[in-house]
């Protein structure tokens, strides 16, 4: 007798306590990311102009975040490790104090750092572009399936630089506008997926 109690004890000592409560409560979370992602999705989409002139400022502020963490990363390397990295770290640290400064110079200045980041945007999708080209050749010969499906990657990427070439504000604003349909996409997902693990909890309760 004493015994089946003392194996009744330390089985309620030992026993793992639920973790659907720390689950459940993550998931609101979940939802007011979602709203936000919606929220910010929205204000691109009605508001390209504020939302391009935001988005121009942070890929100029990351652009040098990353110049200062590659002199960093060039002066922590053993000497025979160096590389000239720290010439690309100094180029898109002063790129990008230069543009901050000059965006403030007059009222208008910002419009001039958006359309240097656009034609910056429009070069890297060109090269993007030529870069599919060549896979492109490379699977065909290969006789590898979905070769196609680069081939028109390679197409669009190659109008999209074209256009924003040709009018780099415009398609700066183009773009602010795609990113604010993709950030939406992506709230109304979060929200969406919320809502699934809801029910599904109740289903199992």
């Amino acid at each position: 007798m004493n015994e089946s109690l003392h194996t009744t004890a330390v089985s309620e000592e030992t026993t793992v306590p639920p973790q659907a409560p720390a689950l459940a409560a993550a998931s609101p979370w979940r939802a007011a990311a979602g709203l936000g992602l919606i929220g910010l999705g929205l204000a691109a989409v009605f508001s390209p102009l504020a939302t391009g002139v935001i988005l121009a400022y942070m890929i100029t502020a990351g652009l040098g975040v990353y110049g200062v963490a590659q002199i960093v990363a060039y002066m922590k390397a053993p000497a025979a490790e160096r590389t000239g990295s720290v010439i690309s770290g100094l180029s898109l640290t002063a790129f990008s104090l230069f543009t901050v400064w000059a965006s403030y110079q007059t009222q208008y200045s910002f419009l001039t750092m958006i359309a240097g980041l656009s034609v910056t945007v429009a070069f890297f999708t060109i090269l993007r572009s030529v870069s599919q080209l060549f896979l492109f050749q490379q699977l065909r010969t290969e006789g590898t399936e979905g070769a196609g499906w680069v081939l028109a990657g390679s197409v669009l990427n190659a109008l999209t630089g074209v256009l924003i070439l040709a009018n780099p504000l415009t398609g700066w604003l183009a773009l602010s506008t795609v990113w604010g349909v993709y950030l939406g996409a992506s709230g109304i997902v979060l929200i969406t997926d919320y809502f699934s693990e809801r029910r599904r909890r109740k289903a199992t309760a």
